[in-house]
């Protein structure tokens, strides 16, 4: 049975920093399979854009990287690739994910008129609404 991983374990393997965390993190990730929950990934998203400027093309690749990763076990694997593709095509990463999250909705309600514009462009599977 695997172990979760938290946030900042997470981001210790993705951003390499050198330290004694880092590598006893990696060789987490090389020994054994790890699950990822869904809020980790949101919040590892969130660390790497606003604390370290990461820009959407590396963010993508590095989350897709982790989503593909054999050895993890993702929280909703296919919706959390979906809301990938999605945010690499125009909506914030959360948005995408709640989007791609209520899919067995009607619709989505949000006051956020960009959110909506953009769930429009890409044919989601759901239309977000003004409440």
């Amino acid at each position: 049975m695997p172990r979760a991983v938290d946030t900042n374990v997470l981001v210790r393997i993705l951003v390499d920093d050198g330290t004694e965390q880092a590598d006893r993190a990696r060789q987490r990730f090389v020994t054994e399979e790890v699950f990822v929950p869904s809020s980790v990934l949101l919040e590892t998203e969130w660390v790497l854009r606003s604390h370290l400027g990461l820009d959407r093309k590396a963010l993508n690749d590095l989350l897709t990287a982790v989503a593909r990763a054999p050895a993890m076990q993702l929280e909703n694997r296919t919706q959390m690739l979906q809301a990938i593709d999605a945010h690499r095509r125009g909506p914030d990463f959360a948005d995408a994910i709640h989007l791609f999250a209520a899919t067995s909705c009607d619709g989505i309600y949000s006051f956020d008129a960009l959110f909506r514009r953009k769930a429009a462009k890409l044919n989601a599977p759901l239309s977000v609404l003004f409440p």
